[in-house]
């Protein structure tokens, strides 16, 4: 949206540049849905959707703090608790509520990450089976919420999956890291650290291929994938903050791990960090967030070509509209790849990692 036709829209509505955390009713033409997670400065949280001009559409409180996201159809979103919370949310947008509150298996967390395979009608998890501390893919019947069957994810720490092009595997970045749910968030196991990134067959449960990342402590945890099955997945570094290695790779099946471009010391900006990834296909775009180096990253997907980057603080989550990428953070703030200043705050909301798009 162009910012003389965004403001124009705020007009309409009676709305300003600052918007407070209420629902706003307006009654322009229906624009796209933005869903996150997000928190408010009392410590409550919530999954929140808004439109693109800055109406906050939705508002609904959950038990714990949100991770990622998924549509389950057009009205029902599911929200996956961080690591290591044992919770999912289904929350239904049209009636505004928490229809219903998951818990994982006993002796399992959640690692706030899942996806639906649509076809096989199928909720699919990345969970941490505490005892042994294997990672699992659990699938759930995405009706009754019953868990069908589990996976081993390939590795320790798996974070987030997706389904690839051809609807018969899942591609999920294992971190490497040990966790207990007694320990909060404390990583059990940085000298012995395992990451990979795993390609897992859906209807056999076997692990295809595996892929390691060139150092031990560059835990992978945040993917995208292109239509094309090329693997964007980020990392977060486990070693001294002074040393240089990439933290953003490629990956077609068959072939190994590869960094896309970018100057050695261009990847301390990030502080270390891969939050979110996003891809645009129709733009041939890759977006790339850091809340810890306060960044925001572009690169080409044909010829991993760095574009451009800008400065957006404490920046979350990405989302890819097809026209642009619009970026949330945890100040609240919401801007678009084509903005330099943000769009519009919703000022009482300290927006989540992840965002999506419908």
């Amino acid at each position: 949206m162009e910012r003389r036709t965004f403001l124009k829209s705020l007009a309409l509505c009676g709305l300003s540049l600052s918007v407070g955390a209420n629902l706003v009713a307006c009654t322009t033409t229906k624009q796209s849905r933005f869903v996150s997670a997000a928190s408010n400065h009392q410590g409550e949280h919530f999954v929140v959707a808004f439109d693109d001009a800055g109406n906050l559409l939705n508002q609904v409180k959950i038990a714990n703090r949100g991770h990622d996201l998924l549509i389950l159809n057009n009205e029902r979103v599911v929200a996956f608790s961080r690591r290591p919370f044992t919770k999912l949310f289904i929350v239904d947008l049209k009636e505004n509520t928490l229809e219903n509150t998951l818990n994982a298996e006993n002796g399992f967390h959640f690692y706030g990450h899942g996806v639906f395979d649509e076809t096989r009608n199928l909720l699919i998890t990345t969970e941490n089976h505490i005892e042994s501390a294997k990672g699992y893919l659990v699938f759930r019947d995405a009706t009754s919420f019953e868990v069908v069957k589990r996976v081993e994810s390939g590795g320790i720490g798996p974070h987030q999956l997706a389904l690839m092009p051809d609807g018969e595997h899942i591609v999920v970045a294992n971190g490497g890291i040990k966790t207990h749910p007694e320990k909060g968030r404390e990583k059990l196991n940085l000298d012995t650290m395992a990451p990979n990134l795993s390609y897992v067959h859906l209807n056999s449960g076997k692990v295809v291929e595996t892929v390691t990342p060139p150092h031990f402590q560059l835990s992978l945890r945040h993917l995208a994938v292109a239509k094309s099955g090329e693997v964007i997945v980020g990392a977060q570094y486990q070693g001294n903050y002074r040393d240089t290695w990439p933290l953003v790779f490629s990956h077609k099946r068959g072939d190994v791990l590869k960094p896309l471009g970018a100057e050695p010391d261009f990847w301390l900006a990030f502080n270390q960090y891969i939050a979110s990834i996003s891809i645009n296909d129709k733009e041939n775009r890759i977006a790339v967030t850091s809340p810890r180096g306060g960044i925001v990253a572009f690169w080409q997907l044909d010829n991993h070509h760095l574009i451009s980057h800008q400065r957006f603080a404490d920046c979350a989550g990405v989302a890819n509209t097809h026209e642009s990428f619009i970026v949330t953070n945890g100040k609240g703030q919401v801007v678009s790849s084509n903005e330099k200043l943000p769009l519009f705050q919703l000022q009482a909301l300290r927006f989540d990692n992840h965002l999506i798009y419908s």
